[in-house]
Formats: structure tokens, sequence, C-alpha cells
């Protein structure tokens, strides 16, 4: 793999039953085995950029955000490339990290302006889940599904510069602060079984 790629693959994703993982490559999407067979090209886009390529919770779909028809828009796909869907995205700009909800109705992500969206899939409906008021390096913030697909999970920063945990409830889309804003905390992770976080 490295005599074809270099060491210039960026971010990977396994395939949920391990035997594949996605990665953009120098703006195109590829999967490449973890034993048995070869790489694939999921795009062969020259003069696009692809990225931030994600699986399906069942594996048979990818989703990545592809510049192809001017403004960045979100690409569903059959996990082999084809049948691709383009979905526009409101607020055109940059955006960041893609998280697919266990039950594969939803997909989160965020802007370059630090707002978190949320897609569902069945609608094609976009919602804004919320947004973080303060610039800060890292432009993503991170979202991440519950294991019942309601809820998601993030940090986001508060007045005094340190971040706190919040939740949104995609059902009642109210959201919650979790932790207290005198500590600073970040990078939350759902128990895989439970709906309860670790830090």
């Amino acid at each position: 793999m490295d005599e074809c790629f270099g060491r210039n693959l960026t971010n990977p994703n396994v395939s949920p039953k391990g035997k594949r993982a996605i990665f953009e490559y120098r703006g195109e999407i590829f999967t490449v085995p973890k034993e048995n067979g070869t790489w694939r090209n999921l795009t062969n886009s020259y003069g696009v950029a692809d990225r931030s390529p994600i699986w399906s919770p069942k594996g048979d779909k990818v989703a990545w955000f592809s510049d192809k028809n001017g403004e960045y828009e979100l690409v569903l796909a059959d996990q082999n490339g084809n049948n691709q869907e383009f979905i526009k995205l409101p607020n055109p700009t940059f955006y960041f990290q893609l998280d697919w909800s266990p039950n594969g109705k939803f997909i989160a992500y965020t802007d370059t302006n630090f707002v978190i969206w949320i897609i569902n899939l069945d609608t094609k409906k976009i919602v804004k889940a919320d947004a973080d008021g303060f610039a800060h390096p890292n432009r993503t913030m991170n979202p991440k599904f519950s294991p019942d697909s309601d809820w998601i999970v993030y940090a986001k920063q508060n007045d005094n510069s340190f971040k706190s945990i919040y939740a949104y409830q995609l059902s009642t889309k109210k959201t919650i602060q979790i932790t207290d804003k005198i500590a600073d905390a970040i990078t939350p992770v759902w128990d895989a079984s439970v709906n309860i976080f670790t830090l």
C-alpha cells in the first residue's frame, strides 16, 4: 500500500466488519482491503476535491464531501462508489467530520462556521442542531451519535474559554449542558451499548 499511496492517506475510517478501510488521498476516495483483494478508487474525479469519507453502519454505503458541482455537497454512494447521490448543503462553505447514526437514518457534521448540522437521509431535510459562538483552531465540533440515534454529543466553548460537553436530542430538538463551565471537557464518547458517555 505504501508503494501506491506513500504517506498521504488522510481521514481513515474502517468498515463495520473490519474488512476494508476508506481513505482520502489527494482529493480522491479509496478503499483498501485488510488482507485479500486490491484498492479501489471510488471517485476517479480529477480536478475535484473529495473529502472526509465514512462508512454507513451496515457497510453497504459510504458518504463524503465533494465540490464536483461547484460548492461542497454531501455524496452518498454504494460501498464500491456506484450510484452516487449528491445532496446540497445549507450555508455553502467547508465541512468537517461526518458521523453516521447507528440506525443509518441520519448524518451529522460541522461547517467552518462551527455550526452542527443533521441530515435526515430519508427526507433529505437538514436541521441546525447547535453552534459554537467562538472561533478556535479545531474547526470541527465532532458530533457523535448515541447508540439509539436520538442524541448527538459534542464539546462547545463557553465564554470563559473552557469547553463543556453538550447533547442535542433529535426527537425533541432539546439541548442540554452535561458538564460544568468551570472545568474544560473535550472529546466525549458514547458507551457502545447504552446511552451514557465517557470523557
